[in-house]
């Protein structure tokens, strides 16, 4: 008994060693019209958005990972696996409610590629306000005086995730009025 639980347990440890070395062969992609310029869309919208991903080689495709911008989702499972010489649909989903103006999107593809971890598609679109409204982005932009859309699209001071070199300068009590007479005086 002792020697087959033995056996078992050597067994069982070689099998996770040869297979954790285990190194995916490298493969070929090519983007299907990559850098793609959407016609304008309303706010508000919901886009559906197909990418098509070919396998220009003899080795398998293996999309471990997917990484989309702000805003879009990926639709379908994980991983994907594009057979040689064949191609294959990557569909998301483009939510306009938390952009407006001008937005450059991205999205990152991990795969087994040779020169590269990954990929990355790129398209860009303008986000418009609805037919109905009255206001012009300017006015929609630049009419808060308290904050509103121009917190929302460019976020507050304090929300950015991250801090310039500016920033990082030391604001003392006593250098603090003039830091913010100077800030004044650029507008």
């Amino acid at each position: 008994m002792k020697r087959q639980i033995t056996l078992i347990a050597f067994a069982s440890f070689l099998t996770m060693l040869f297979s954790c070395d285990h190194k995916l062969e490298d493969s070929c992609m090519v983007i299907v019209d990559n850098h793609r310029h959407y016609f304008p869309v309303a706010q508000g919208t919901q886009m559906n958005l197909k990418f098509e991903i070919r396998d220009t080689c003899d080795i398998p495709l293996y999309i471990e990972e997917i990484q989309p911008s702000a805003g879009l989702s990926f639709v379908g499972e994980l991983p994907v696996t594009v057979l040689p010489h064949e191609s294959a649909d990557l569909c998301f989903v483009f939510n306009t409610n938390k952009n407006i103006g001008y937005v450059n999107h991205y999205i990152n593809l991990y795969a087994n590629l040779p020169d590269s971890v990954y990929r990355t598609i790129y398209f860009d679109i303008n986000v418009v306000l609805p037919p109905d409204y009255y206001h012009d982005y300017e006015q929609r932009y630049t009419a808060t005086a308290d904050g509103g859309i121009h917190e929302f699209t460019d976020g507050k001071a304090g929300e950015k995730g991250y801090i310039t070199d500016e920033g990082i300068e030391d604001r003392s009590r006593e250098t603090e009025l003039e830091h913010t007479v100077k800030d004044w005086m650029k507008r």
